[in-house]
């Protein structure tokens, strides 16, 4: 049952039940105020107050419930909540962060990828150029002609090109067969040169050589620089196995 204080009006919860005739106090501990309440049976138009007897035994109420418990914890929950907040922020933070060193690290081992493949098709573009036109490279870098040498590549350096190389059979009347070789010289240098002499090779299908000549230029011919000059020379009875006819320069002694 509820009793209320009739000094402070703080209401108590008790099972205690303190009929006015049991003769005992109630004890208020909000104020302290003792009073012998009134008893249920008895209608609200006869009832009357009776004054407590200094030996009546007291019944202590029980404490009230108390609030400021509930504000503690409720603050207690504000700073619990801001600490999250707070471990939620840096937590984010760290993350970023953590999301941003990774992307660096991304972005640099792409840009590190891409140089060394660009330094790949460079080294790629730079060696099939050095091995396809060891002539115009030893040219332009007199060095690369002992690699070259080494490599077994014959490299000319003298500014001639030999171009237009064509072959034909020719009947001779006493019905030998003669091989005929014609083609151009030409100065790709920037300077005059002496034409040189050319020697000739006959090849069989795997390249061993089956029967050479020369055709040395006479006269000390100079060929102005950027002009070209005709060539043709005649071997009777070329062996039948020959396949290929290659066509060099001699060298100057």
């Amino acid at each position: 049952m509820i009793v209320t204080c009739p000094a402070c009006a703080t209401g108590h919860e008790t099972s205690v039940d303190a009929p006015a005739s049991s003769g005992r106090l109630l004890h208020c501990p909000a104020c302290g105020h003792r009073w012998l309440p009134a008893a249920a049976s008895v209608g609200a138009e006869h009832a009357v107050t009776l004054l407590p007897r200094h030996d009546a035994p007291v019944i202590e109420m029980p404490e009230p419930p108390q609030h400021d418990g509930m504000e503690a914890q409720g603050e207690t929950d504000t700073e619990a909540e801001e600490r999250a907040r707070r471990a939620a922020e840096a937590l984010a933070r760290q993350a970023l962060a953590r999301e941003r060193d990774r992307r660096r690290k991304v972005a640099r081992k792409r840009a590190e990828r891409i140089r060394w493949s660009a330094l790949a098709v460079m080294l790629a573009a730079l060696s099939f150029v050095v091995w396809r036109y060891p002539d115009q490279t030893v040219r332009l870098l007199p060095g690369m002609a002992h690699a070259y040498a080494l490599a077994g590549v014959d490299v000319q350096t003298t500014g001639i090109d030999i171009r237009e190389v064509d072959t034909a059979q020719i009947l001779a009347p006493d019905g030998q067969v003669v091989l005929s070789v014609s083609g151009r010289i030409a100065n790709v240098s920037v300077r005059d040169v002496r034409a040189p002499g050319l020697e000739f090779r006959l090849l069989d299908g795997k390249g061993r050589v089956l029967h050479s000549w020369k055709l040395p230029m006479t006269g000390g011919k100079v060929l102005p620089a950027g002009r070209a000059a005709s060539f043709m020379t005649r071997v009777a009875r070329p062996p039948q196995d020959a396949r290929k006819v290659e066509v060099r320069l001699l060298k100057r002694s």
